[in-house]
């Protein structure tokens, strides 16, 4: 009967031990401002763009007419960085009120990129 408690309070202070000391375990995590989302949400909405513009049929033509794949494009664009998706939507941006990229710019731009691979 004794050693069956001694048994049994070794183990209530084994798992009280084991818990004890795992609970102490420091982790780390850091605060994402406001700033930091809208910045994410914009990048991804401009890349999102891209990738829409890509997928228009007169688009897809005037890059098969380069030599170009669709498919390689649209993978390029999904593969740039923050900054080059920021950089190409900024300059969007400067053009005048009622003017938009042409499709051949767009295809210039794309090309340039593609190329700068």
């Amino acid at each position: 009967m004794l050693n069956s408690y001694r048994k049994y309070i070794f183990q209530i202070i084994s798992i009280m031990s084991i818990t004890m000391f795992s609970a102490y375990i420091p982790s780390y995590a850091g605060i994402v401002s406001t700033t930091d989302i809208v910045e994410i949400k914009q990048v991804q909405l401009e890349r999102e763009y891209l990738i829409e513009t890509l997928a228009r049929e007169d688009v897809k033509i005037m890059l098969k007419v380069e030599g170009i794949d669709g498919a390689a494009a649209e993978e390029r664009v999904a593969s740039m960085t923050n900054i080059e998706v920021q950089t190409l939507a900024a300059k969007m941006d400067q053009l005048p009120v009622g003017e938009g990229l042409s499709t051949m710019e767009w295809l210039l731009v794309i090309i340039i990129i593609i190329l700068l691979l």
